[in-house]
């Protein structure tokens, strides 16, 4: 059976006609596409009548549909198929030709395959590459040992090799081309082990865990912390405070030059301070002098809190800083600030 590929389209054939007047079987001669009587009708697989085909004339060697032209030996024609005949979607079809006087019927049918067996490189099917085995972008071909033959090389679509391998240096991996499922479970561990090479104890020393006992470490930590306020002091208040320390750091930074001895056993006051010492009459002393005398106190073990302010114009002036934590009977300490002749100030401290 003849074939043509599905979809294909120009297809010419050569039919013969024979003389049903001949007693030898003689063909018949002289048909043509307008000859009385003469059809032509094809039917594909699935279809329910014969469909006809008209017949046209037609230049020898060149396809028209429906064309029908003597080839000049006897009997012998060229018919020119209409493409729908070998349209895809029937596996054969049939052609007929009837009608014409002292014309026996010819039938000719044709099997419409999915293959092209005119394409010497794949076949027409669209699944293989449309090139040579070997070739670039063809199959790939094998040596005498079956084994596979690749492009070597650095090209594109090529593999590096060195002695039959790969080299050792590969210098990237395309994003996600190594999934979970193409890693060994060893290979976790591998790299698991790769990351770091402290064990336990390396590990606790690097974080300064004292013992593994993580959980009661930080239970300590809580107990440090528990107490803290909820609500830290606001960024506002921590100013105000500043302001206020810096003002008292501003008011007394010369008290240290006003001081001679080591500040504890037999400290005193220089001279120039005391030559500076307010003096005359008039006035009260000022917020500033009078936290002097607080910090002096302090100095003097006794407080560091004011209760009365002393005048200049008062020979002497008694004040108490309560609340002091001594071990000596009472909670008070009295410093006196006397005037004397020479219009400077000295004070003394008694434990009330």
């Amino acid at each position: 059976m003849p074939t043509r590929t599905a979809g294909s389209t120009s297809n010419r054939f050569l039919i013969v006609v024979r003389d049903t007047s001949s007693t030898t079987g003689g063909l018949l001669s002289g048909l043509a596409y307008n000859t009385s009587g003469l059809n032509a009708a094809y039917w594909r697989e699935g279809d329910t009548v014969w469909t006809t085909v008209t017949l046209v004339t037609k230049t020898l060697g060149t396809w028209v549909t429906g064309g029908f032209v003597a080839t000049g030996a006897a009997g012998w024609y060229e018919f020119d198929a209409p493409d729908v005949a070998f349209a895809s979607g029937a596996e054969w079809v049939q052609f007929r030709f009837y009608g014409a006087a002292n014309m026996l019927e010819t039938t000719y049918e044709f099997e419409i395959d999915l293959i092209n067996r005119q394409d010497a490189t794949r076949m027409g099917l669209a699944a293989l590459p449309n090139a040579s085995a070997g070739a670039s972008g063809g199959l790939p071909t094998v040596d005498s040992a079956n084994g596979v033959k690749v492009s070597v090389g650095t090209g594109t679509g090529q593999i590096n090799l060195s002695s039959g391998s790969t080299p050792a240096a590969v210098t990237s991996i395309a994003n996600d081309a190594i999934t979970s499922a193409a890693l060994a479970s060893s290979a976790v561990s591998e790299i698991q082990s790769g990351l770091s090479t402290l064990d336990a104890a390396g590990v606790r020393t690097a974080l300064g865990l004292a013992s593994a006992n993580l959980d009661t470490q930080l239970s300590n930590i809580n107990s440090k912390t528990t107490n803290l306020p909820s609500d830290p002091a606001t960024a506002t208040a921590t100013t105000a405070i500043k302001a206020v320390v810096d003002t008292i750091a501003t008011n007394t930074q010369d008290f240290p030059t006003m001081i001679t001895g080591d500040g504890t056993a037999g400290a005193k006051f220089t001279t120039t301070a005391l030559s500076n010492a307010p003096g005359g009459g008039g006035g009260a002393l000022t917020t500033e002098q009078e936290r002097m005398f607080c910090i002096i106190a302090g100095m003097m073990g006794f407080g560091t809190a004011v209760k009365t302010v002393v005048n200049r114009d008062t020979v002497s002036q008694t004040f108490t800083i309560p609340n002091i934590d001594l071990t000596d009977s009472g909670d008070e300490v009295t410093i006196t600030i006397v005037k004397n002749s020479s219009s400077q100030q000295t004070a003394t401290a008694s434990i009330a």
